[in-house]
């Protein structure tokens, strides 16, 4: 059986500096406990399972993630999200590889555990590298580019004071435009009230994520 993040950081060997494998060094939220359990399968509406199999098609899962039955007690917000949170991540102006490092930022920041296993491996379907989804939990980092930069000191901007920065501001828009911040404003604001309520509920880690989580940092960090 897959262990619980929570039973990886417990055990001797689970991961590098006392963390569980997977996750670099952060002020991860780990509870170890659900205060907020995904919505029982008897209670959810129709349009929440019809909403919940849509996902499953795009994701081409066989089973519900834990995020989405949890946000299913939203009641009729929730299909509304769920579209909503589609187009933020599929449409709009901004590639989706940059969207993912982004997302991977907001994570660390927020010590959501659960967004950075899902978007970890989201961002390697989009190219982004291990290597560089580890260097996104740093403050800095050489192999970063200019552009990767703008967007991370934009994404620490907001998360830290609210607002960018005039020289952030000025760094950003050499590499997107008026309508691609407000885009970016609304994804970093997206995934801390996603992280929140995460981190909030204790959504537990699909075995699935779990693993790829492990696999991801011993890829980087062979165990000794």
């Amino acid at each position: 059986m897959t262990k619980t993040l929570q039973e990886q950081a417990a055990s001797p060997g689970g991961g590098h500096g006392g963390m569980p494998k997977g996750l670099p060094p952060g002020n991860w939220h780990l509870s170890g406990a659900s205060h907020i359990a995904p919505l029982p399968h008897g209670e959810r509406s129709a349009s929440v399972r019809f909403f919940l199999k849509v996902i499953r098609k795009v994701t081409r899962e066989d089973f519900d993630y834990t995020v989405f039955t949890t946000l299913a007690r939203l009641g009729r917000i929730f299909p509304v999200h769920a579209y909503f949170v589609s187009r933020l991540l599929y449409k709009g102006r901004i590639p989706i590889a940059d969207k993912e490092r982004v997302i991977l930022r907001v994570a660390h920041h927020m010590g959501c555990a659960y967004e950075w296993a899902h978007h970890s491996v989201m961002a390697q379907d989009q190219g982004v590298t291990r290597l560089e989804i580890e260097s996104i939990a740093r403050t800095v980092d050489d192999g970063w580019t200019s552009r990767t930069c703008a967007l991370f000191n934009a994404t620490d901007d907001l998360l830290d004071g609210g607002k960018l920065t005039a020289d952030t501001w000025h760094a950003l828009r050499e590499h997107l435009d008026d309508n691609q911040v407000v885009e970016l404003c609304m994804l970093v604001g997206h995934y801390v009230m996603g992280a929140m309520i995460i981190n909030t509920s204790g959504c537990e880690i699909e075995p699935r994520y779990l693993a790829s989580l492990g696999e991801s940092w011993t890829a980087g960090h062979p165990q000794d």
